[in-house]
């Protein structure tokens, strides 16, 4: 199932490939937890998504799939 989102979160790792880039985030759903997460961005000739990186707080918009584990 694929939905949209907008998250803002904390870059914790990131990895460039050759066609997409790879990582993981974190979010804060209140005070007390913070939840992780995977993501992938496939490079669509828009160079400004190379522009984040490790530490850096970021905005992410786009279709996303859940997968619990």
């Amino acid at each position: 199932m694929s939905n949209s989102m907008m998250i803002t979160a904390l870059v914790t790792n990131k990895v460039l490939e050759k066609n997409y880039i790879l990582g993981t985030g974190a979010y804060r759903p209140n005070s007390n937890k913070y939840i992780y997460f995977d993501f992938k961005f496939f490079d669509s000739g828009n160079k400004e998504i190379h522009s984040f990186e490790e530490g850096d707080i970021v905005v992410l918009n786009g279709k996303f799939t859940f997968r619990k584990d």
